[in-house]
């Protein structure tokens, strides 16, 4: 179960950590922060060390964040499946940390913990995917091709989530 987990957050993290460098010109710093943070994404889940995983997840914000300033004003439609990402990493990393250390976790525990962050993920991703389609209609952008590709990455985020959660009641 851990390493199923584990996984699955290094498969998150490693695709949180290239998509900025789409974004912007591959340039030296950028790819720098993306090496930093997928190494500390490593050690927090190799360590299952809260202490390694705030300041992973910190990281890939910033390089998010600079490959958006990098690439010259263009609004990247698919930040809000990348928002919830950091969540799902952050959680699927507590996860994995409850387990390393055999924290005693009862099974209402985290179907509490599952019950309060899917709805929470699933609403702020319903709602920012539907403010980006409001703002490609407005801007004359093709909606439908939007929301095929809204669809596409919170299917992808919920897939993610749910295979998560079936390893949560699976132990």
């Amino acid at each position: 179960m851990r390493w199923l987990l584990s996984a699955a957050a290094a498969l998150l993290g490693i695709v949180l950590g290239l998509y900025p460098l789409t974004l912007a010109p591959p340039i030296t710093p950028l790819i720098v922060i993306a090496g930093v943070a997928l190494t500390l994404l490593g050690l927090a889940l190799s360590t299952a060390s809260w202490l390694l995983a705030g300041p992973c997840v910190a990281i890939l914000i910033l390089e998010y964040a600079s490959a958006l300033v990098l690439a010259s004003g263009n609004v990247d439609l698919l930040s809000p499946a990348v928002a919830v990402g950091y969540l799902v990493l952050f959680e699927l990393i507590d996860a994995v940390r409850a387990l390393v250390h055999q924290a005693p976790v009862q099974r209402s525990v985290l179907m509490k913990m599952g019950n309060d962050t899917v709805p929470a993920i699933v609403i702020g991703a319903v709602g920012a995917f539907g403010a980006l389609l409001a703002s490609s209609i407005v801007s004359g952008g093709h909606p439908l091709l939007l929301a095929i590709g809204a669809a596409a990455g919170l299917g992808a985020v919920a897939l993610a989530v749910a295979l998560a959660r079936r390893a949560l009641s699976a132990s």
